[in-house]
């Protein structure tokens, strides 16, 4: 729903359910790409730097080295309390402002309010 108000807004799937069917759904409906969990977050910030200017050059030569935000906004909608509150914890901690919200339909109804 958000896709034709925002052509250029790069999104990622991340669920629980992960298959090959629900990889194609996602990237058939505007998703740059399907990923399951459980995701350690260096995979998470590296999907977000990937998407929101270029992988960062630092985490392609050192896994470990720690990624730094750039002042980007993310919008994310996780429906279990705890992840949510590790997510902010997550994006906080490495430069990120985040809004975090329980569901997509309250992402999208974030968007229409741009």
């Amino acid at each position: 729903q958000a896709k034709p108000h925002h052509p250029n807004l790069p999104f990622v799937v991340v669920t629980a359910a992960y298959s090959s069917k629900v990889a194609t759904q996602a990237v058939d409906a505007g998703a740059m790409e399907c990923i399951g969990k459980p995701l350690n977050h260096k995979k998470v910030l590296h999907l977000i730097d990937k998407y929101t200017g270029g992988a960062n050059q630092s985490l392609a030569q050192n896994p470990n080295a720690p990624i730094e935000g750039r002042g980007e906004v993310l919008l994310v909608a996780e429906s279990e309390p705890l992840t949510r509150d590790l997510y902010h914890l997550i994006f906080d901690n490495a430069g990120y402002e985040s809004s975090i919200v329980a569901t997509y339909e309250e992402c999208v109804q974030a968007l229409e309010k741009e």
